[in-house]
């Protein structure tokens, strides 16, 4: 059985997570050139990115595993009346009609399972998306220094489960490889995937590397 498990926002709120990461910007622009409608903000926190979906103009979906999450967003949507359909639920069952989205976007989340579970959700993705949509999401890499050092519990050959105190203990942490993703993305056509450097803190380099994909549903 794959896992998955909620952050618990109580010990992870900061401003950052109210702010669209610059990745939101160039591919709003993109979807609305392709003339998408309908876009998934799959694991959406408190709601930065589905609040710019929705500012810009598209039919947003929101969900997320944390209670938390899915109030804080209800109210802010509420707050700046701006439609859009926010639920809990689980990234390995979406709660979405086949081919009904144009476009999925996804942040720091998809890699929260296992390596079972990453395949589950690559289907469930291209259940959910039409025919030429598209998907922009992270997986952590193993060049990250916490896959190097493995300080964490291995559950599988490509995860780690998260045993420091805060918003993420207990909550598994797939990592990738080139391997990996030349074997599990079948069915996708790869428009661009980059190993990106992406967390500095306070003038420190701390490796936190991830893939940046961008995959259409072929057909």
């Amino acid at each position: 059985m794959s896992l998955t498990k909620e952050w618990d926002w109580e010990k992870g709120f900061e401003d950052r997570w109210l702010e669209p990461i610059d990745e939101a910007y160039s591919y709003a622009n993109r979807w609305k050139r392709l003339g998408f409608k309908d876009v998934l903000d799959l694991g959406c926190g408190l709601g930065r990115h589905a609040i710019y979906f929705a500012r810009q103009g598209f039919n947003v979906h929101a969900f997320d595993l944390s209670q938390e999450a899915v109030d804080y967003l209800t109210k802010w949507a509420a707050e700046e009346n701006l439609p859009m359909q926010v639920e809990k639920a689980n990234m390995l069952k979406m709660p979405y009609p086949d081919n009904s989205l144009d476009a999925i976007f996804s942040i720091h989340v998809i890699t929260h399972t296992d390596t079972e579970g990453i395949r589950t959700i690559l289907s469930e993705i291209l259940r959910v998306l039409r025919p030429g949509g598209e998907i922009f999401f992270s997986l952590a890499a193993k060049e990250c220094y916490r896959w190097s050092f493995k300080h964490w519990p291995m559950i599988d050959e490509n995860t780690l489960q998260c045993t420091d105190e805060g918003p993420e203990k207990g909550v598994p942490h797939f990592h990738a490889d080139k391997a990996f993703l030349r074997n599990s993305l079948s069915g996708f056509k790869v428009r661009q995937i980059q190993l990106v450097n992406s967390w500095i803190s306070d003038d420190i380099e701390v490796n936190r590397w991830h893939y940046y994909l961008n995959l259409a549903k072929k057909g």
